[in-house]
């Protein structure tokens, strides 16, 4: 009988890393979800430091910049 751990590791080898395109559009949908604005919108005023650090559901946007490149200060 197959237990969870075995069922784990069927499904780890379906696993793979997110392509540079793929990575892009994900960042690209997550400020649109979140932050109704594109992407590279978001980068330009986060690169500028124009980003307030209080704008609701930023952390879900934060935790997309190593998708483009980018971390959290």
């Amino acid at each position: 009988m197959p237990t969870m751990a075995t069922k784990l590791l069927e499904a780890d080898e379906a696993i793979r890393a997110a392509t540079e395109d793929e990575g892009k559009d994900a960042f690209d949908f997550t400020c649109r979800y979140f932050l109704n604005m594109p992407g590279a919108d978001f980068l330009e005023l986060w690169d500028a430091g124009k980003i307030d650090p209080t704008l609701p559901n930023l952390s879900s946007v934060l935790t997309m910049l190593p998708f483009v490149g980018r971390s959290a200060r």
